[in-house]
């Protein structure tokens, strides 16, 4: 599958980009990023992440909901999602 492994790449360079803006909020020494620098990879791991659900029959809308409604039970708050078919 290579949405998976293209994925795994995509974080990477998530975490690298997020790395150098950390490095810079700091003023360490080293190489900087900028947010435009980090938009790039987040838009291919969210589309990556969209093909591979979709390759696999997994609705995104409905997994997100229930993430977050799991959450919302265990921590005995009141706000829900409700998945959109759109």
């Amino acid at each position: 599958m290579m949405q998976g492994f293209c994925l795994g790449l995509a974080v990477g360079a998530i975490c690298n980009s997020v790395k150098k803006l950390e490095r810079a909020k700091l003023g360490m020494v080293g190489s900087t990023s900028s947010v435009d620098d980090l938009a790039v990879p987040l838009r291919n791991a969210m589309f990556l992440c969209a093909q591979l659900a979709d390759s696999f029959g997994v609705d995104l809308n409905k997994a997100i909901a229930a993430k977050f409604n799991k959450t919302s039970m265990a921590n005995g708050l009141t706000i829900f999602m409700e998945h959109c078919d759109g």
